[in-house]
């Protein structure tokens, strides 16, 4: 798998800089002691208020592929 195709999703700023590390596009989820405002200072490509919000995003930001029905 390329690092560029994977999501890292975490709620602290140490999640969103170990996915810049590694090449990955991160979500940074605002439950734990850190604010939306925090996180979002550390770079993350998107920051949520709570986990129920991922698949909302995930589908509207990275699409699968459609396929044809066999």
């Amino acid at each position: 798998m390329n690092p560029t195709e994977a999501i890292v999703i975490g709620d602290t700023p140490q999640d969103v800089l170990s996915a810049k590390a590694a090449g990955a596009q991160s979500v940074a989820v605002a439950t734990g002691k850190f604010t939306r405002e925090e996180l979002a200072g550390f770079g993350p490509a998107f920051v949520i208020a709570a986990l129920g919000e991922l698949p909302r995003l995930l589908e509207r930001e990275f699409p699968r592929p459609r396929t044809s029905g066999a």
